[in-house]
């Protein structure tokens, strides 16, 4: 309510100061609206874990409206998301939501533009997995089931931009921390799955399950409160050289995914328990005696500085781009599962091309380093992830056949998405594919490795 309200007062102290006349703002609107809906429905193909979803259906309706004052430069924009999704394992379980994503006020002049209200920022050079994308946050309750345009999720900010000849200033205030969103239990795409449901309704004894029922993962104290003491800064410059585009950006933010951080030295066993639960580990846990207080871990989101660089050209057909960035005080975890922050300096390059049979291949590589390294649970010193397009049309672009992967040589996981997509008349498009998933429990993708499945899509836009 608290964001609403500011962006209702922010809205009217622009219309007071830069409205001149009502009537004429009334007789040169300008409106325009687009949208659309989705449905997709999964088939699981790995019946390997109990209480997973067999099927899924995710419905998703997306309606996005700009209207322009132009003779006073004004513009407003608001967009509604409504989604609802249906499970069907041994019960079925549904559920709905809706909400206002973007909701802003922007206002342009020949040499600035300021933009108030819920609103997405994207930054940096690289396709799939970006390097200096920190300000907004994403949607990772499906994981990476979608592309991360539709992962972003709209904060409230404040962005003024200045432009120049030959460079141009971007400067942005969030003034409250809004974090990824992502599900810790209760879901197949959650980070520790249905671990809860399987120890309850498992043949375990009684002081396993009631433990294990009453760990509970919480927010920081005050992190996530909408108080200006969680206020969040970036800054761009811009500019050109002969055909070269390059940016440098500094962000005092907070690491926008969690990482788990225990309030007493017990509550290492805990996270030693989620994150590999063997029944040594969940012995373990029994054996400590725990208390509520060390069965409790924090949402840990801590407070970084971001110094970055990107660049992009052309050279022939070919587009090439690349990201850099020292982050200062990244999470992590120790070996033995306690929360430590650790300096990271991470790079990437991308490539991407479309050749004269209309065959379009995008490649990307990054690299992480770890300073002031110690053995940490699921993070080398120096480690490598590669990701992947090739798309393909026939027939006059009817038909798009789309071959997505990543792979992590340092962690050896994987996951490969192939689709083939029929794209009819007027916006309508019909799409079957797959998602596979490899590595081991401790990576990132092969956490989901019981997750194979197949879909089927279709999307209107309008």
């Amino acid at each position: 309510m608290k964001k609403i309200f500011l962006f209702i007062i922010a809205t009217y102290a622009l219309l007071n100061s830069l409205l001149l006349s009502p009537v004429q703002a009334l007789i040169d609107l300008g409106f325009e609206t687009s949208g659309e809906i989705l449905i997709r429905a999964y088939q699981d193909i790995k019946d390997e874990a109990p209480f997973q979803d067999n099927q899924a259906i995710d419905s998703r309706f997306y309606w996005f409206n700009e209207f322009n004052l132009k003779d006073q430069n004004l513009k407003f924009v608001f967009g509604l998301d409504a989604r609802g999704e249906l499970f069907r394992n041994q019960v079925t379980v549904s559920n709905s939501d809706l909400y206002l994503r973007e909701a802003y006020v922007d206002f342009k002049q020949d040499n600035y533009n300021i933009r108030i209200g819920n609103q997405k920022v994207t930054w940096g050079k690289l396709d799939d997995f970006t390097v200096l994308d920190r300000m907004t946050p994403q949607d990772f309750r499906w994981f990476a089931l979608f592309e991360k345009q539709e992962r972003k999720l709209p904060t409230l900010a404040i962005k003024h931009t200045y432009y120049a000849d030959n460079w141009q200033f971007e400067g942005i205030f969030l003034p409250f921390f809004d974090p990824s969103e992502i599900n810790f239990f209760g879901s197949d795409w959650a980070v520790f799955g249905h671990l809860k449901d399987e120890i309850a309704n498992g043949s375990f004894s009684g002081s396993a399950k009631n433990n294990v029922q009453r760990i509970s993962i919480i927010d920081k104290d005050n992190l996530t409160d909408n108080n200006l003491k969680n206020s969040q800064v970036g800054l761009k410059f811009k500019s050109r050289v002969g055909e070269v585009d390059y940016d440098f950006y500094y962000m005092y933010t907070y690491s926008p995914l969690p990482v788990l951080r225990e309030k007493t030295s017990a509550g290492n066993t805990v996270k030693q328990f989620l994150y590999d639960p063997t029944a040594v580990n969940l012995e373990a846990l029994v054996d400590i005696g725990a208390t509520d207080t060390d069965l409790t871990l924090e949402r840990e989101h801590s407070r970084m500085h971001v110094i970055g660089a990107d660049w992009e050209t052309v050279l022939g057909d070919y587009g090439v781009r690349g990201e850099a960035g020292m982050f200062l005080n990244s999470p992590y975890l120790r070996e033995n599962m306690s929360y430590v922050t650790k300096n990271t300096f991470t790079i990437g390059a991308g490539i991407d091309h479309t050749t004269a049979k209309n065959l379009y291949f995008n490649f990307q590589l990054v690299l992480d380093y770890i300073f002031d390294y110690e053995n940490l649970f699921a993070q080398k010193a120096f480690s490598q992830q590669l990701t992947g397009t090739l798309t393909q049309d026939f027939l006059r672009d009817t038909i798009a056949l789309n071959f997505d992967w990543a792979w992590s040589p340092s962690y050896r996981d994987w996951m490969l998405n192939p689709e083939i997509q029929y794209k009819f008349k007027n916006g309508l498009h019909a799409s079957l594919g797959s998602y596979i998933f490899e590595g081991k429990s401790s990576t990132i993708l092969g956490r989901y490795s019981n997750k194979d499945l197949l879909y089927m899509e279709l999307s209107f836009s309008f």
